[in-house]
């Protein structure tokens, strides 16, 4: 004896009838449908990265397609329209124009009556792309901070393109250093990592004159660049092939950085310069400049301190001792000596005999560098021993 199909058959309120397979209708696919888009709206609000909001908007506009799709295939409708019969192409629809194809899926389960669901799939599509697009525009009205990712775009790229940009490897700590609300413009930084080492840029975030909301990206200034740096390098080299004592300069070889002045954006390098006379140890000083330009200073020079001898010292010398003697004849240098005790490339120790008043009389000095990051020396007396 054959099996007996059977039918279910469901009157509705208005005397429609709904005929369908048994068990026909999942009761969870319409709710979730129309709620989902409000929970992933809801979460769009608080969420910031990009790639995260591409996938969260995508399978929302995926699974609720889905869910109504499948509601359309489980649980015919009558009178169907042309996207009622087709499940498959009320699904590919939805995916396409979904803010359209959403509300019109609800209406058209129940025809030709009041349909809540309709218009509350209406407000639910509304408030899911606003979720979408609002925060955005409110974002580039109220301003970007220096630390967002479409600034730390522009500023890289903009870095790039420098004359200095060279082995640059990331751009990292974005942050902010000061803000004027007068204009609404903010101060910001970014570290560059290089294969030479590290320096830092600084920017600034402004209106664009030419527009009424839109933002700018201005390059202030960098800190001192790696000593290492092939620009640095290039600058040392002409500068070196000037000085007399490291003219000729074939190369300029183990160039290494030995300090570096955050505070005053100062770094110190040494090198040795190849020159026909010889290998000359040099001294390579780079600043950097915070504002208005872009501009870097390079210093490089023998680090030789002049023998207390030179001429040069004997005058810094004479005119110590004339600041220093009573008034009348200055006194007379009669003789100029280098000392052992002197550290080779940090200070170097003389004694000057000198007449004063008729009387002979002898003091010390000492010929140093001016300080740690400096390519200046100086002369300064030192009391005899005992």
């Amino acid at each position: 004896m054959p099996e007996e199909s059977s039918l279910v058959v469901e009157t509705t309120a208005v005397g429609e009838t709904v005929v369908g397979p048994p068990g026909s209708g999942l009761s969870w696919l319409v709710p979730a449908a129309l709620v989902l888009p409000v929970i992933t709206g809801t979460v769009l609000l608080f969420v910031k990265d990009p790639t995260l909001i591409g996938y969260l908007t995508y399978a929302t506009l995926g699974f609720t397609a889905l869910c109504l799709a499948l509601d359309r295939w489980l649980r015919p409708v009558p009178n169907p329209g042309s996207l009622d019969k087709y499940p498959v192409a009320l699904f590919l629809v939805m995916v396409a124009v979904w803010v359209v194809a959403f509300p019109a899926a609800f209406f058209s389960r129940q025809p030709g009556r009041r349909n809540p669901l309709g218009w509350i799939s209406i407000l639910v599509a509304v408030f899911f792309v606003a979720c979408m697009t609002v925060p955005k525009l409110l974002e580039e009205y109220a301003g970007l901070s220096c630390d967002h990712p479409k600034v730390q775009a522009i500023v890289s790229d903009l870095v790039r393109q420098q004359p200095f940009a060279w082995g640059i490897q990331q751009f990292r700590s974005f942050g902010e250093i000061g803000h004027d609300p007068s204009t609404g413009s903010c101060k910001g930084w970014c570290e560059v990592v290089t294969r030479e080492g590290t320096f830092e840029v600084f920017f600034t975030l402004e209106a664009d004159p030419q527009s009424w909301w839109a933002q700018r990206v201005r390059l202030l200034g960098i800190g001192p660049l790696p000593c290492g740096n092939p620009v640095v390098l290039r600058a040392a080299k002409q500068i070196l092939q000037q000085n007399p004592q490291t003219s000729g300069l074939k190369s300029l070889t183990e160039v290494r950085e030995i300090s570096h002045d955050p505070a005053n954006r100062v770094r110190l390098g040494r090198g040795i310069a190849v020159t026909p006379r010889g290998r000359i140890p040099v001294r390579i000083k780079v600043a950097g400049n915070e504002d208005a330009t872009l501009d870097y200073l390079v210093m490089a020079g023998p680090e030789i301190l002049p023998h207390c001898a030179s001429q040069a010292v004997r005058d810094t010398v004479a005119t110590l001792l004339h600041g220093m003697g009573p008034a009348g004849e200055p006194p007379t240098i009669e003789r100029i000596e280098e000392l052992d005790g002197a550290v080779p490339g940090e200070r170097r120790l003389g004694e000057c005999v000198y007449r004063a008043n008729g009387e002979v009389q002898q003091l010390r000095f000492l010929v140093e560098w001016a300080s740690p990051l400096a390519l200046e020396y100086t002369v300064r007396l030192v009391a005899l021993p005992d």
